[in-house]
């Protein structure tokens, strides 16, 4: 092997070795923040749902098990009661998770297919 080569195979091992770690990072700090928003989406749907429970908002919804007409009817309502029941700052919270959530979802559509790529290259090169 000549000297240029060896140089070509040492940047390359560490070009490898730097993407590897990259998507790594990237892996991790992705599912990491997934983590904390779906937790806490879910811990401010409980703590919302135990409010609504505690101020009886949510016998409203035993409308739905009446006639169909009467749903129909009121359906509007009962939404809006649950809505305006509903603490705001459980709302913006909800709001800005959501937001959160999407841009996640985005981010993953967006990238999916370069880390798809790195990561098959990397399988490539382990082999």
């Amino acid at each position: 092997m000549s000297k240029d080569n060896k140089l070509q195979q040492k940047i390359l091992k560490e070009v490898y070795s730097f993407e590897r770690k990259r998507t790594k990072f990237w892996i991790i700090k992705y599912l990491l923040i997934t983590f904390l928003t779906l937790t806490g989406l879910l811990l401010v749907l409980i703590t919302t749902l135990e409010v609504l429970n505690k101020q009886r908002t949510l016998d409203v919804l035993e409308i739905f098990q009446q006639d169909f007409d009467i749903i129909n009817s009121y359906w509007q309502d009962a939404l809006s009661t649950i809505i305006e029941e509903t603490p705001v700052d459980s709302e913006i919270e909800l709001l800005f998770l959501v937001i959160v959530l999407i841009i996640l979802i985005i981010l993953l559509a967006k990238n999916f297919r370069k880390i798809r790529n790195r990561l098959s290259a990397i399988k490539k090169n382990k082999s």
